[in-house]
């Protein structure tokens, strides 16, 4: 593409002088550049100043008018993220439409804007959900760095498994970054800590992205942004598609359901002493379980992230389903591990009186796919196991085709390998 070849410079000019050329007839245009009447996902890249889903030329269109005070400025209008907004974005916006801005500025998971140098060509996926995510766009072959848990997971990262040994995805390997050479560093945004990450990386050139893609109801607006990230918002768009004709569907149909007719769930990990680790608000198995349709009695106690509740509180609160996360399992496990949590949550005294127990109501998840990009394929479980007379939904058939479709370089059966949940 002959623009690509040109300086920043020479970008830079040609876009400042069509900025004054475009700011001289959008006097006369009317409001166009909101957002799509209805639209609910918002990119959270700075640039995208009518905050829809996207940046185009809307954006460019909005920014002028709020430079000549015919629009209220917007948060995202500052695309360059420099404090003011001024033409300067414009420029910067025309750099983001064509794909070859210097620097992109986004919100990550933990609502912190970061800037990262572009374009991004060797990066470190520092858990699974990264791993995947990247896979997802095709850009596996911008990986030059694994965190230990995707070199275990060698069954679903055949590819990515041989690839340099970054550390633990919660303590990462600071010389083996910078020895490989990489540009950015894709990381949970809870985890590592800042002291263990971004402390040890200043004055050094890899940026640090902190996004989930682990939490259904985030998911699909982290991939959008790492599909700008990596120049690979066609292939976002293509996940993104998938993604919503499964929730939409879901959401649609749960739309129709009374609120008091919704059931009520409790979701959770393993034992405690003398009581059960919960999952709240903040949690992938806990968006699961609302997006599924249910009431989840920890939202009532305000319980967010992980908490230990008492044996007694979950006898009194009687949920009518039980949603519990296990290790072991995934592509390349088996049901040893989840069948010991189910076990071991049956045996717990008097639970054999709670109405999840006594309906056989009680299922056991694991990490893949339930939180990760394909989270939606447990979601279509659990939907239909909610409301069975509301759902026709198979998920081995939505799963099968999200690996035959995002991951062609397995080879994987899902009715056949793996295990995914239990009983």
């Amino acid at each position: 593409m002959i623009i690509k070849k040109m300086g920043k410079k020479r970008l830079f000019v040609l876009f400042s002088i069509a900025v004054v050329l475009y700011s001289v007839m959008v006097v006369a245009l009317p409001a166009i550049a909101t957002a799509s009447e209805g639209q609910e996902r918002v990119l959270r890249i700075y640039g995208n100043a009518n905050e829809d889903d996207t940046i185009d030329m809307r954006d460019f269109t909005f920014t002028s008018r709020i430079i000549l005070e015919l629009e209220d400025a917007t948060t995202f209008a500052d695309a360059n993220y420099d404090g003011d907004i001024n033409v300067g974005d414009m420029t910067q916006i025309g750099l983001i439409i064509i794909e070859v801005p210097a620097e992109l500025t986004f919100v990550d998971a933990n609502g912190d804007a970061v800037t990262v140098s572009k374009p991004i060509e060797r990066i470190v996926v520092h858990n699974t959900d990264a791993a995947e995510s990247v896979r997802l766009l095709g850009a596996a072959d911008k990986v030059v760095g694994v965190a230990e848990s995707v070199i275990r997971e060698d069954v679903f990262f055949p590819v990515l498994a041989n690839k340099a040994s970054t550390g633990g995805w919660r303590e990462p390997c600071i010389e083996t970054i910078l020895a490989i050479d990489a540009c950015a560093i894709i990381v949970y945004g809870r985890w590592p800590r800042p002291e263990a990450l971004e402390g040890k990386l200043v004055g050094t050139d890899v940026d640090v992205i902190r996004l989930d893609f682990f939490r259904g109801d985030t998911v699909a607006d982290e991939i959008k942004v790492l599909g700008y990230i990596l120049d690979r918002r066609e292939e976002a768009a293509e996940y993104i598609e998938f993604h919503d004709s499964i929730v939409d569907l879901i959401s649609e149909t749960l739309a129709g359901i009374p609120a008091d007719d919704r059931v009520t769930v409790f979701t959770g990990s393993g034992e405690r002493a003398g009581g059960w680790r919960a999952s709240g608000e903040g949690t992938g198995i806990h968006a699961l379980s609302v997006m599924a349709g249910g009431k989840n009695i920890l939202d009532d106690e305000g319980i967010t992230g992980w908490a230990d509740v008492t044996f007694e509180w979950i006898l009194s609160e009687d949920p009518d389903k039980i949603m519990l996360w296990s290790p072991g399992g995934g592509y390349g496990g088996d049901y040893t591990r989840m069948k010991e949590r189910f076990d071991a949550f049956h045996a717990v005294p008097g639970f054999h009186m709670l109405t999840a127990v006594v309906n056989e109501d009680v299922r056991i998840f694991v990490g893949d796919p339930a939180t990760s990009p394909a989270f939606f394929v447990t979601l279509a479980y659990i939907a239909e196991w909610f409301y069975p007379d509301d759902f026709d939904l198979c998920h081995q058939t939505i799963h099968q085709e999200y690996l035959d479709r995002f991951h062609p370089v397995l080879d994987f059966c899902v009715r056949t390998e793996g295990a995914f949940s239990y009983p």
